[in-house]
């Protein structure tokens, strides 16, 4: 996913410059989301933990 920031220069979403996520906290993420959304449970994988992180790091408005 953050191919397509460097391409399009559009962040999806906005960690903190210093966080570098591990496998299983990606995994812990995606599970607290799908317990917290049906829409969440209900989208293909890789979407699912796009929303993840939108929803864990989002970005200021005005910098989209």
């Amino acid at each position: 996913m953050e191919w397509y920031a460097v391409r399009s220069k559009t962040n999806l979403y906005c960690p903190p410059p210093a966080i570098a996520l591990t496998g299983n906290q990606l995994m812990d993420m995606l599970r607290r989301s799908v317990d917290k959304s049906k829409m969440v449970a209900e989208s293909p994988w890789g979407l699912a933990l796009l929303m993840s992180l939108e929803a864990a790091f989002p970005c200021n408005q005005e910098k989209r």
